[in-house]
């Protein structure tokens, strides 16, 4: 048996039977004498005749043959062979005896039979050896092969296992997860389309100002403290202020900028409202134009498309936004609060044919259809109705009279409260004057 073949050799596949170690013994001691008879017979034959040793040599391993065939046969019946020494002890001691001078008796009476056998026997012997060795070869690389494909097996078991184990403990989506995701992508659009509709209001808000200071180049201060041309109406418990200078307006060169500009407004002490007013056929067009007819959500400050332009009606009512940055009408929101109506009760019209100073004697939020937004040519009793019902309406008393002949101005915008509500604030003509 060759050392690569041990080597190759699968211990565990062996199967160690009981045997009796006595018996063991008791074989291993026989098969020593064995040898020696062999031994001493060998020299015997080697002093008495030298012919001889050919034939001794061909008994010597005819007997070792004999003995191999003796030692595999418990291998491959080790019970048999061992009942067989455990019955008959003492015949097995005799057949040893016996074999080496039958083998003797053998090679004198048959000498070339016997040197022919055991050239063949030996040969055979070895042949049958090297085709268990081949069969325990195959065996071991099948066994080899089949231990490769379990090892690639147990592998991909492993890497089965991993890829499990990774989707087992895998997050999974839930339902409230592609809810808080759907939130958040909405949250997110909101937000983009928030900043995106600032910027576009900022940009607009700059460009109605830009606007509107352009046409502030045609309005000058006056020189004197009292307007200019003839007082045409003055009420004395009202005198003018004296810190106070009215503008001094270029018509000609402002209404070339626009032809439907009938009139300016200004406040006396809150200077943010400051713009030109323009009159149309409709009350659609400049509540999204400006003055020089550019597409813009701050509009225009105009007259209701029912009244005259010249202000003569008994209630001549003016519209305007209330923008978020407080141009336009956005600072009327002030006269809500009492506190703030004290010190800045008036503000002044300008038109071409004269100038007309108001003071503010109401303020409240109408629904955008009710009775607030009626207007008289002339003077009547519902028109006394009217101005009655508007000073109770007001959220402050401001203490100021009114009669049945004095002519109002409405400034009207929108409010917080709702889309169905308006804030307006009533003002009384106080003083006139007709341009020369």
């Amino acid at each position: 048996m060759s050392k690569d073949w041990e080597e190759d050799f699968d211990v565990d596949s062996i199967v160690i039977e009981d045997v009796d170690i006595k018996d063991i013994e008791d074989r291993n001691q026989m098969l020593f004498r064995e040898d020696e008879e062999v031994a001493g017979q060998e020299q015997q034959t080697e002093t008495a005749d030298p012919k001889t040793e050919a034939e001794h040599a061909a008994a010597a391993k005819e007997s070792a043959a004999v003995r191999s065939e003796g030692v595999r046969k418990p291998e491959e019946k080790p019970e048999a062979a061992f009942r067989g020494s455990e019955k008959e002890p003492e015949a097995a001691d005799r057949q040893s005896e016996e074999e080496p001078e039958a083998a003797v008796r053998k090679s004198e009476e048959k000498p070339e039979e016997t040197g022919r056998e055991p050239e063949e026997e030996p040969e055979a012997a070895v042949h049958e050896t090297e085709t268990d060795t081949d069969h325990e070869v195959s065996d071991l690389s099948d066994r080899s092969y089949v231990r490769n494909l379990r090892t690639i097996g147990e592998e991909d078991d492993e890497d089965e296992d991993e890829d499990s184990l990774s989707e087992k403990y895998r997050p999974k989506r839930t339902k409230g997860d592609i809810l808080r995701y759907s939130v958040m992508f909405v949250a997110l659009c909101v937000f983009v389309y928030s900043i995106f509709s600032l910027v576009s209001i900022f940009m607009e808000y700059k460009a109605g100002e830009e606007e509107y200071k352009k046409a502030q180049q045609y309005v000058h201060s006056s020189d004197e403290n009292q307007p200019s041309g003839e007082v045409e109406y003055a009420d004395q418990q009202e005198p003018l202020n004296p810190n106070f200078q009215p503008a001094s307006i270029d018509w000609d060169k402002l209404m070339q900028q626009n032809a439907d500009i009938y009139g300016w407004i200004q406040f006396e002490t809150l200077e943010q409202i400051n713009y030109p007013i323009v009159h149309s056929g409709d009350n659609d067009y400049y509540l999204h134009h400006t003055i020089y007819h550019t597409e813009n959500s701050a509009g225009s400050i105009f007259i209701e498309a029912n009244n005259r332009t010249d202000f003569s009606d008994m209630n001549t009512f003016i519209y305007g936004h209330n923008m978020k940055n407080g141009s336009m009408f956005g600072l009327l929101r002030y006269y809500k609060e009492e506190s703030y109506y004290k010190g800045n009760e008036y503000f002044w019209i300008y038109t071409p044919q004269g100038n007309y100073r108001y003071k503010i004697f109401s303020c409240y939020e109408p629904r955008a259809e009710s009775e607030t937004y009626t207007w008289w040519s002339a003077p009547c009793d519902e028109y006394t109705q009217y101005l009655q019902k508007v000073i109770s309406y007001s959220k402050y008393s401001t203490g100021v009279t009114v009669k049945p002949t004095d002519r109002i101005v409405t400034l009207s915008t929108c409010t917080s409260r709702g889309s169905d509500y308006r804030f307006v604030v009533h003002a009384k003509l106080v003083y006139s004057t007709v341009n020369q």
